[in-house]
């Protein structure tokens, strides 16, 4: 694994609002600084009883507080890699700009945005998703892995596709050509398969991992004990506890 750096520069910013707390942006920006450079760090939220989600999503079991963490994460990152069942079910979009991150950005030589970038095994897919409240103004990237190269239809500005050999060897490749083309950390959010692929391949530099303290009960639509399913070696370097969740954040090894 890389050593973790962080830039000097990190956290610096021309506006930053006023705000008390763990979830006000100072204490953020240095509890969950940007990363280096070629780093890739995991986001994941679980419920105190194993839970994922309830009708598809993780929505039950986030919180205020778990929100303002997952803007955070985004903006401190080049941009956001999901799984293609995880960008449908959570109505993903390219995340907005934020003011209080663009002199940070600036200075760290990323774009005003950050990317979106989701994984796929199917062409028809890369060629036609497009949430319905996107803002064009940023282009979707699909990550093809090992699909129909010949369906895909000519890439343009706002769609740009990415073909890749298939399983381990395309997330390797694709990680490889983000580092390349949009140098800076970059974040992951899943679902569980892509961040456990991640995880296996060795590609998981830093771990940040919700637990919420709700009991889903019958309503779950699927459980897990994530550490396990992750199989990688940890470190703690954040633990915070509220009263919504536990908030761990881990330097990831692989096992």
């Amino acid at each position: 694994m890389k050593d973790i750096e962080y830039p000097e520069l990190a956290g610096k910013s021309t506006s930053s609002p006023e705000s008390i707390g763990f979830f006000g942006f100072q204490s953020l920006i240095r509890d969950y600084p940007f990363l280096a450079n070629g780093t890739l760090r995991g986001n994941f939220i679980v419920s105190d009883d194993g839970c994922l989600s309830v009708a598809g999503t993780s929505r039950a079991i986030s919180n205020a507080e778990d929100l303002k963490l997952l803007i955070h994460l985004r903006q401190v990152s080049a941009g956001l890699i999901v799984g293609r069942k995880t960008a449908i079910a959570e109505s993903y979009r390219p995340p907005r700009s934020r003011p209080e991150y663009e002199g940070a950005r600036k200075e760290l030589g990323l774009l005003s945005r950050p990317l979106l970038v989701v994984v796929t095994s199917s062409a028809e897919f890369a060629n036609s998703f497009c949430p319905d409240h996107r803002d064009k103004s940023s282009p979707l990237f699909f990550a093809l892995l090992g699909g129909n190269q010949e369906a895909l239809r000519k890439p343009n500005s706002s769609r740009i596709i990415l073909p890749l050999p298939p399983g381990g060897e395309g997330l390797r490749q694709l990680m490889v050509t983000l580092f390349e083309r949009y140098p800076g950390p970059w974040l992951t959010e899943g679902g569980l398969t892509l961040l456990k692929s991640f995880a296996h391949l060795g590609l998981l530099d830093e771990l940040c991992l919700t637990v919420s303290h709700k009991n889903i009960g019958d309503d779950c639509d699927h459980r897990v004990e994530i550490m396990s399913e992750l199989n990688i070696l940890v470190r703690t370097i954040g633990d915070i506890d509220t009263q919504a969740a536990r908030y761990l954040r881990y330097v990831a090894t692989e096992k």
